[in-house]
């Protein structure tokens, strides 16, 4: 054999040789990886780089489970450091990285000007390789790299990205099962946290209008004229009312924390309307004779869940209401409903006494009463954040004390979540 064979046969040995180290210090490299974003610079840096290609993008499947979303980067898409330039995120199904997201299958491609699926990222590129990452047959990221010139991958490429990605998704699968273990721990402090608040406050807040009610009963009992018996029993009315809405806002919580997300179309003309007649019952409302503003700006379907929307805005309503100020010639409550790209804005705006500073931090605590104008259970905006942070919102608090409130929830639209 000649002298040619033998030393291709030696070049050859020498980078397998190579790719063995290269794998063999990733695999070092990765042990002390903990999180999902170390292990994938890790894998751009200690894996990737090293093979001497010139670019490479991990992308990890998001939790929606619809778009594959840029992780890490190696090469021109990495100008420093964990940065990623001009970050992009496709969709499963699309491109050559959402084509291999969805089928599990890795692929190899000569020439991406002849494939119809090639999507330009950073600049155009004449090869590319992606392979998926795959955790319980399940895909959950793709390894992707492209390269200027045409036919440039070799199948010993495609050899060393599966074991790549093979290795990534044991540790990545590790590092999912710690992240759900601290936020099933973190979720039983707050249970644990509310339980003992829970049995605290309730104690008190449940058996105080009962003894109340109990008291006037035994006084009612003993009294002849039928005007001071009448004035007792409507204390007593008042009493158990107060008790019927903390059993209301207890029964409330504990459905919001039961029942799993719902989608539907929501109809705000129908949820403001049951808002409004929910709050006719509480007494200042009559008191104060308002009629709520509404402003509904709607251009196309809307999809959460209705039952937790409603209930976010009976209980926005009806602190608009209970705080109102009764020095103020004219009460003014608006109710606003605007559709934004793929959100929905919630807004309830009052010109009532506004929230003084030592209090705004506290106002979503379970059973927090920051004032004695409150006659409620001290569950309502608490109830309120926990009902947005099931439906995947946000909410915003802007007050001016003495002047008056706005909170602003915002509403995702689970259509474009589903699958």
């Amino acid at each position: 054999m000649s002298e040619d064979f033998y030393l291709r046969k030696y070049e050859e040995l020498k980078q397998k040789e190579n790719h063995f180290r290269i794998l063999n210090n990733f695999a070092t490299s990765l042990l002390y990886q903990s999180t999902v974003e170390e292990i994938l610079w890790d894998v751009t840096k200690n894996a990737i780089a090293k093979l001497g290609f010139e670019d490479c993008v991990v992308y990890l499947l998001d939790e929606n489970d619809e778009y594959l979303v840029q992780g890490a980067a190696h090469g021109s898409k990495n100008p420093s450091e964990k940065e990623i330039k001009d970050p992009i995120k496709i969709k499963l199904g699309e491109g050559i990285v959402g084509h291999v997201g969805k089928s599990g299958i890795p692929e190899i491609i000569n020439d991406t000007s002849k494939d119809p699926r090639y999507i330009i990222d950073y600049a155009v590129r004449h090869s590319e390789i992606a392979v998926p990452i795959i955790a319980q047959n399940k895909v959950i990221g793709v390894i992707d790299s492209e390269h200027p010139e045409k036919n440039f991958y070799t199948e010993e490429h495609l050899d060393l990205l599966i074991t790549i990605a093979s290795m990534t998704s044991t540790k990545l699968s590790k590092a999912n099962a710690l992240m759900e273990l601290e936020r099933q721990n973190e979720k039983l402090k707050k249970i644990n946290a509310e339980l003992d608040r829970f049995v605290y406050s309730a104690s008190h807040d449940l058996r105080a209008p009962l003894c109340s009610a109990l008291g006037l009963i035994q006084v009612a009992m003993d009294e002849k004229d039928i005007s001071n018996i009448k004035g007792y029993l409507s204390l007593q009315e008042s009493s158990l009312k107060k008790l019927d809405n903390l059993i209301k806002d207890i029964a409330n919580y504990s459905r919001n924390e039961k029942d799993r997300l719902k989608q539907e179309a929501v109809n705000f003309e129908s949820i403001i309307c049951s808002a409004i007649h929910y709050v006719k019952s509480i007494p200042c409302y009559n008191v104060f004779e308002i009629q709520p503003v509404i402003k509904l700006q709607l251009s196309s379907p809307f999809f959460s869940d209705e039952e937790r929307i409603s209930l976010i805005l009976q209980h926005l309503l009806k602190n608009a209401i209970q705080f109102q100020d009764p020095q103020k010639p004219e009460k003014h409550v608006e109710v606003k409903v605007t559709q934004k790209d793929e959100a929905v804005e919630l807004s309830v705006t009052d010109n009532g006494y506004g929230i003084s500073p030592e209090h705004l931090n506290r106002i979503f605590d379970m059973f927090y009463i920051g004032t004695d104008r409150a006659s409620g259970s001290g569950l309502g905006l608490y109830l309120v954040k926990e009902a947005v942070e099931k439906i995947k919102g946000k909410i915003e608090v802007k007050t001016e004390f003495g002047q008056g409130t706005t909170f602003t929830v915002h509403i995702p639209n689970t259509l474009n979540q589903a699958h």
